[in-house]
């Protein structure tokens, strides 16, 4: 799961939202809680623009780690 959160970190760095986002996708179907995934999949519909998308990935985030400072700059 690292391997594609590192990879989808340079392509939202690239803004490259959609391989981006799919790159975060590959890292949650190895680890369906890796926290990192799912912020990087709001950042991409940030990108976007995408308000909507954002819910079910930010939710993801507050289940996973409530009391993470992290999730205040999502």
């Amino acid at each position: 799961a690292r391997d594609h959160v590192l990879l989808g970190n340079a392509l939202l760095q690239a803004k490259e939202y959609d391989k981006a986002a799919a790159a975060y996708q590959a890292a949650l179907r190895v680890d369906p809680k890796h926290f990192r995934a799912y912020a990087g999949l709001v950042a991409c519909f940030d990108g976007k623009d995408d308000v909507a998308a954002q819910l079910a990935p930010i939710t993801a985030c507050l289940v996973l780690r409530p009391d993470d400072p992290a999730l205040y700059y999502l």
